[in-house]
């Protein structure tokens, strides 16, 4: 059988991958893509709309943080570690 090897790192994250057997790949990609801009748009409007509860400096960091590089990721991870406390 075809295999996939992968490992996940000491925070238990590892490569993200998946296949599927009715679409092409360029549908299957496009669907994640439209389904990511969706969270990530209602999580902005969440945020928005509670921004004075749980504090305009924390939410404002978020919304405004670069998330290109794995050093502005863990960054961002740490803010919403905060949030949730």
């Amino acid at each position: 059988l075809p295999t996939t090897p992968w490992t996940t790192n000491a925070d238990g994250r590892g490569p993200a991958w998946s296949n599927s057997l009715f679409e092409d790949n360029a549908e299957f990609g496009l669907g994640f893509r439209l389904a990511s801009d969706v969270h990530v748009q209602l999580e902005r409007q969440r945020l928005t709309a509670l921004r004075e509860t749980l504090g305009a400096d924390l939410i404002d960091q978020i919304l405004a943080a670069p998330q290109r590089r794995e050093s502005e990721l863990a960054a961002q991870r740490d803010r919403v570690v905060e949030l949730k406390h």
